[in-house]
């Protein structure tokens, strides 16, 4: 959850998130106009009136770039428009203070003002920030929360200090002049006159990790923590009541990438050659993961599919993933075929194999056999060809990876290793893919050309 507001043309809540905005009504979230895009630095400016920051659904519309820059709408969240910064900016936090608009543009680091309706920007101070608050009676004060402390700037954002009486508050807001209202990672609603006398009056009920915090008014206040729960407080943070409680498998968390299809790389059969203690390990982290995943991942509209030969793995892994995919066979949201065991060498002997023993059985013709023959007989000849192969610690090959299945794949080598790759990663490949022209062996682009056994390379 990255932003609440409340809608004054009908007094509705509003939450946005990674997988869109959403209207609470009842108790249940529903998203507005199934749009998907990371909204971030979500803020209600007036009636029907939303700014925000993000990243877009890479396979919608407005995905032409990976940062959305200041983006606004004017109908509740239906439909949105560029006003400034595509491509340059992802604004994490954003606030409305009069005529002054103050952000915190995640790529710069930098806090960025703007009077002039969101169009024309000033970047000043590089500053770590998680929120920014600021109240329309005294603009040039911008305060800082970073989940360490607090600081603040009185010349509007160009230079900051610490507040050194300040605890580790992670979102500040300044409903009056000089009275700060604040949430520590524990979810402690605290207040303080100025930068001073801090007094915690008040707790998230939840017990999640607190992430969000809106004052709407003086005493009502908006908070989320990060099971994405939503509270509101009547007075001033002192008692919290709950908005919103997501249920369990209430939120897809795929679609809103826009990918059928994604294949992991996750043990090679070329790993067997590193030290022992290392294949170990290696394969406990993957024997835990089945076991603790179909209450985390699989729930979440996740098909899994195994690409891979059981020779060689602990014969309880084999029957965990097999079991995993029996249990996600009707999931439709992503289908994730994970290569564990993989060799895109081994692979293909498996399917010659298969052909071999069909022409020495008389039922198959070998001067007959094609390449969709080939196909039909690989680890799981049902997935699409590859559309885009991610290659990522700097390495510039694709090491026995879907060899068949990437014959037309466009190629991304990263510099990134993996324990760091997230999704911005993911969509900015997706986005030098897009830009990419295809030709599929033809003089002109082309959305996908089918081969000769039916697929879109």
């Amino acid at each position: 959850m990255h932003g609440l507001g409340v809608d004054p043309a009908d007094g509705a809540v509003y939450a946005a998130g990674h997988h869109g905005v959403f209207r609470l009504d009842g108790g249940e979230a529903l998203r507005v106009a199934d749009r998907y895009q990371d909204t971030m630095g979500f803020t209600v400016t007036g009636p029907s009136t939303f700014l925000a920051g993000g990243h877009p659904a890479p396979a919608g519309p407005e995905a032409r770039s990976p940062h959305l820059g200041l983006i606004r709408s004017t109908d509740a969240g239906r439909t949105w428009q560029t006003l400034s910064a595509e491509g340059e900016a992802d604004f994490h936090s954003l606030v409305q203070a009069g005529k002054v608009l103050h952000g915190f543009g995640s790529q710069s680091g930098r806090v960025w003002a703007d009077t002039d309706g969101g169009r024309s920007w000033d970047k000043r101070a590089k500053v770590e920030a998680f929120d920014l608050a600021v109240h329309p009676d005294s603009t040039e004060t911008v305060w800082v929360a970073n989940g360490t402390g607090l600081q603040r700037s009185t010349d509007g954002g160009r230079t900051f200090r610490p507040v050194p009486s300040a605890p580790a508050v992670v979102a500040v807001e300044e409903p009056q002049p000089g009275r700060l209202v604040a949430l520590t990672a524990d979810g402690r609603t605290l207040t303080a006159e100025g930068d001073r006398r801090w007094t915690q009056v008040g707790r998230l009920p939840g017990g999640g990790e607190a992430t969000v915090l809106t004052a709407v008014s003086a005493r009502r206040l908006l908070a989320a923590d990060n099971t994405d729960a939503v509270y509101e407080s009547a007075d001033g943070g002192r008692t919290w009541s709950a908005l919103h409680r997501p249920t369990t498998g209430q939120e897809h968390h795929w679609p809103y990438t826009g990918l059928p299809c994604m294949s992991l790389y996750a043990f090679s059969t070329e790993n067997w050659t590193r030290p022992a203690t290392e294949v170990e390990a290696l394969l406990h982290i993957f024997q835990d993961g089945l076991d603790m995943e179909p209450e985390e991942v699989w729930q979440r509209d996740v098909r899994l599919r195994w690409s891979g030969i059981p020779d060689g793995m602990p014969s309880e892994m084999p029957q965990s993933v097999l079991r995993t995919e029996h249990a996600t066979r009707n999931r439709t949201a992503l289908t994730l075929n994970m290569c564990l065991n993989y060799g895109g060498r081994t692979e293909l002997t498996h399917a010659a194999r298969a052909l071999d023993r069909q022409a020495a059985a008389g039922t198959m013709n070998p001067d007959a056999i094609t390449a969709g023959h080939v196909a039909a007989h690989l680890h799981q000849p049902g997935l699409p060809e590859v559309d885009l192969l991610i290659r990522i610690g700097g390495e510039m090959r694709t090491s026995n990876f879907l060899p068949w299945q990437s014959t037309c794949a466009e190629l991304v080598f990263l510099d990134t290793l993996w324990p760091d790759v997230d999704r911005i990663h993911l969509w900015q490949a997706i986005d030098t893919c897009t830009r990419r022209d295809r030709r599929f062996g033809a003089s002109q682009s082309s959305p996908g050309a089918p081969d000769e056994h039916g697929s879109a390379g």
